[in-house]
């Protein structure tokens, strides 16, 4: 007797999850959905794109961490050369990046699994966006910043009295010298 209601409950739900008219498979999925989104991880680095080079970029974050605890060095900026990276992505692009293993140098090298760009700023009078600034001082210095093997984007202001943009840069190994650039905002 048992036998036999064991196997009628067995064949019974067997008979009801194969015959589901899908809305239980669709609730489900939506909260798989929502689980993911939840628990989507947050991105490995943010920082700007301050080289790009056969088909990979530098990202530097301009953010320091502090590791004199550690190490000794109070302001220390990570930077990763990213492979797998889309063509829009260019210079003086801000983006958050997602990657697995990184090779451990300085800067450190990867394969970016995600790249988001995020949004640029253009203040008022401002005929360039912030983005544009960047990346027109990388080309148009890009000897000067050839010779900084990690170069940190500490800040970018832009002046509506003069008209320009000034840059002020860090080399990621020697963070003690600030290095100040001017560039035409046209």
């Amino acid at each position: 007797m048992k036998t036999l209601l064991f196997t009628c409950i067995v064949f019974s739900l067997l008979l009801v999850t194969g015959c589901s008219d899908g809305v239980a498979k669709e609730e489900a999925t939506d909260e798989v959905k929502k689980v993911e989104i939840f628990n989507e991880e947050p991105p490995g680095i943010e920082g700007f794109v301050m080289k790009k080079e056969a088909g990979r970029i530098l990202v530097v974050s301009s953010n320091p961490q502090d590791l004199s605890s550690a190490v000794g060095d109070k302001e220390f900026y990570d930077a990763i050369w990213f492979s797998n990276v889309p063509e829009e992505v260019e210079s003086g692009q801000k983006v958050k990046v997602w990657f697995g293993i990184v090779a451990e140098s300085y800067p450190g090298k990867s394969r970016a699994d995600k790249i988001s760009i995020l949004p640029s700023k253009n203040p008022d009078g401002a005929d360039l966006s912030d983005t544009e600034a960047i990346n027109k001082f990388l080309t148009v210095q890009a000897s000067d910043i050839k010779e900084l093997s990690v170069p940190v984007l500490k800040a970018v202001n832009y002046d509506k009295h003069s008209d320009s943009w000034t840059i002020l840069l860090k080399e990621g190994s020697d963070v003690k010298n600030e290095l100040e650039f001017k560039i035409g905002d046209n």
